[in-house]
């Protein structure tokens, strides 16, 4: 085809003729894309492709799906986006499209979905994800028993008379599995063997009795000054301390602040050990850290407790989930796994959102409002450890943040446009022709922002703003 239009062009020119031969060459960017289980989702999967002259409806878009499973579809619609059909279960799709231009150029790309967890089993299917290596839900509605759901059997035993089927309040995900309340004399007894790099995860609402005396949460330890000994708990008004034990009596603390924990309140504790120390996180924020501690677990096999301090100190308060993880997870994984109060207000449950906890010293984060239409928050600006800008957005479950520089290059995973004012990658739960967002740009004027797959683009002229 190329060289019959060559012969023609150069036939007509001979005789005098202009000659326009439409076409320049089209390029196609892989895709990379994240949706919710569920419905249907519109792709724009030529957002980041280049056409050359033409519009995006003077090309066609053939697509191959041989590759998808599980019930997921694919199909092109009259503007050339994709209308995405989500697999039964979470999964990683793959398909290509090809786009041809007028005179008959082609060139292909792929696109990779994946398909995430439907809001009923998000928080079982994130900590799940990451491969346990004890999993105590608190799902249990009677019994003796503490099930884990890792499927590696450490079963714990449940003492006393606790409060079964309690609902654990996160209103934005349904069909949760139930909470267990430890009130009187009742805690639980897992098994925990030694481990040197070590990750943990506890979930709880703090009650009255809790917030007035001292009242552990959970410990893995025994009686004695042994090496890897630790627990967390309370401490009168509001405060907490985690603290471990390197070996005989030196005793490593982390503090929380008073008034820190309110009456009433969900909380979602992290503790990771290993060989550079040991670190706290709760509900999404850096509490402390020491290098202090470097020997994880220590070298003994010793109980898991919740609920119960080795001098006999009642925890009296409601726990949702426990978790432990052979591995060291990284800040990020735990923050996209940290649920808790939107608010800090008592009675205001949710999931990742803020609270009046203290922020780690090396970060600060400034707050915008949270924009109802997609359930997130806005981008604002924050410093990582070295003090480098960064851009976070705070999402459903999870702090995404991008380095920031000054001239973003295309195909990086934020993009300044022409405006200078709006930046990020479509959110991952979103669908990528969402409505247009209310948005703060660094000089503080409003903008209407779309989300799309390159970036956030300024809508000019929004009658709201």
């Amino acid at each position: 085809m190329t060289s019959l239009i060559a012969a023609i062009t150069s036939t007509l020119r001979s005789q005098g003729f202009e000659v326009e031969v439409p076409g320049a060459p089209v390029v196609t960017d892989d895709d990379t894309v994240a949706v919710a289980g569920g419905d249907d989702v519109t792709i724009n999967i030529l957002a980041n492709d280049d056409l050359g002259d033409a519009l995006k409806a003077d090309v066609t878009v053939n697509l191959t799906t041989t590759g998808l499973t599980d019930s997921a579809a694919a199909v092109v619609d009259g503007n050339n986006d994709v209308t995405f059909t989500p697999s039964a279960s979470p999964s990683t799709q793959e398909f290509t499209y090809t786009v041809t231009n007028a005179v008959g150029t082609s060139t292909a790309a792929t696109v990779t979905v994946t398909v995430q967890a439907t809001p009923g089993d998000e928080l079982g299917a994130q900590m799940l994800a990451l491969t346990p290596r004890s999993y105590w839900r608190h799902a249990d509605t009677n019994g003796a028993v503490l099930a884990d759901s890792s499927g590696n059997g450490n079963d714990g035993a449940i003492f006393g008379a606790p409060t079964f089927g309690v609902d654990p309040e996160l209103d934005e995900i349904t069909n949760l599995d139930r909470a267990i309340t430890y009130v009187g004399a009742s805690y639980a007894e897992c098994p925990s063997a030694a481990a040197a790099v070590i990750t943990r995860s506890i979930r709880w609402k703090a009650t009255a009795t809790d917030i007035a005396n001292e009242a552990w949460i959970f410990h893995r330890n025994t009686t004695g000054n042994v090496a890897g000994n630790w627990a967390f708990r309370y401490s009168a008004g509001g405060g907490g301390r985690f603290f471990c034990q390197q070996g005989g009596s030196s005793q490593v603390d982390i503090d929380v602040p008073a008034g820190t924990f309110v009456d009433g309140n969900w909380y979602h504790l992290w503790v990771r050990m290993d060989a550079t120390g040991a670190y706290v996180r709760l509900n999404g924020s850096l509490v402390g850290s020491t290098t202090a501690h470097t020997i994880g677990d220590g070298a003994a096999d010793l109980p898991l407790v919740i609920g119960l301090a080795t001098n006999g100190t009642q925890f009296v308060g409601t726990v949702h989930e426990v978790a432990e993880y052979a591995a060291a997870l990284t800040d990020e994984q735990m923050d996209a796994r940290a649920y808790y109060d939107d608010t800090g207000a008592p009675g205001d449950d949710g999931a990742l959102g803020e609270t009046n906890l203290p922020t780690a010293s090396n970060s600060t984060t400034a707050t915008n409002d949270v924009d109802a239409r997609h359930g997130a928050r806005q981008w604002c600006d924050r410093r990582d450890r070295a003090g480098e800008r960064q851009l976070c957005r705070v999402q459903r479950h999870a702090l995404e943040c991008r380095d920031q520089s000054p001239e973003p290059a295309r195909g990086q995973d934020h993009k300044r446009l022409d405006e200078g004012e709006c930046f990020g990658r479509l959110p991952l739960w979103a669908r990528p022709d969402a409505a247009h967002a209310d948005r703060r740009p660094e000089r503080g004027e409003r903008r209407a922002c779309l989300a799309v797959p390159v970036g956030w683009r300024q809508r000019p002229g929004h009658p709201h703003l």
